[in-house]
């Protein structure tokens, strides 16, 4: 289901945060907090040991930015929900919707993530983005929430902690652009460049290769920062290292593909 959003005057934003509400209701089973999980794991060990608790944090907000950052962010997207039941959010800037396009189904399908939990938001630019993400973060009918921004400054990353942690889901904050070293209180952030697919965009025929990334965690509390070359096993549904798919044998599904 995809709602567009109107321009946040008071009476406006009450109107579209109830049709949220509503919405997120009936995708999550109503308001009861989903079951506790405190991370969802990775799948690639060098990735899931660099990260304390042994995956990305429930209850937290990620942040991931560059030339890779809408696959991986979809990618990461299909680990959260994996790891727990409940609903999806992507909330995606008018202005990028109309460049790009919209999120491709099957192409989210094949990483794992189901566009039945899915619910996908337009945003006519990064306040409106940020006040749906937090809005979302708040609900605990929520397992995870992608939000598509420029720009984003302290002040509102700590807002979007607190809604992730009152709600108990994951935010993922997808910056297309590379980012510097302004404040942020995201538990981790990422650098990811890329040749992988990118989730609006169906393949031009059958893809033999896994998406892949070079990934970069620079930031990450209570840890230090780390550097993968990672695919996703569109198989087991699951990040590896990119070595350690090199050598595996294709499905048969896939052999015959092309």
């Amino acid at each position: 289901m995809l709602i567009a959003m109107t321009p946040p005057t008071d009476l406006a934003r009450n109107a579209a945060l109830d049709a949220l509400a509503r919405r997120l209701g009936r995708l999550g089973g109503g308001a009861e907090r989903l079951e506790a999980v405190p991370v969802a794991p990775l799948g690639a060990a060098s990735m899931d040991a660099a990260l304390p608790g042994g995956g990305l944090r429930f209850g937290a907000v990620h942040e991931v930015a560059g030339s890779g950052a809408a696959g991986f962010t979809a990618a990461l997207l299909a680990r959260f929900a994996a790891a727990r039941q409940g609903a999806l959010l992507w909330c995606q800037h008018r202005r990028r919707l109309h460049a790009e396009g919209r999120l491709y189904a099957p192409g989210l399908r094949q990483l794992g993530v189901d566009p039945a939990r899915l619910l996908m938001v337009e945003a006519k630019d990064d306040t409106e983005v940020l006040w749906v993400l937090e809005e979302a973060l708040r609900s605990p009918a929520i397992t995870a929430a992608v939000g598509e921004v420029s720009e984003v400054d302290l002040f509102r990353t700590r807002r979007l902690q607190l809604a992730a942690e009152a709600g108990g889901g994951a935010g993922l904050l997808l910056r297309p652009r590379e980012i510097g070293v302004e404040p942020s209180a995201a538990a981790t952030r990422w650098r990811v460049w890329s040749g992988a697919r990118d989730p609006r965009a169906p393949p031009p025929r059958p893809s033999l290769a896994p998406p892949r990334w070079t990934a970069e965690l620079w930031r990450v509390k209570g840890a230090v920062p780390a550097r993968f070359e990672v695919a996703f096993d569109e198989q087991a549904l699951r990040f590896h290292l990119a070595a350690d798919l090199a050598d595996r044998p294709l499905a048969v599904g896939r052999q015959q593909a092309g």
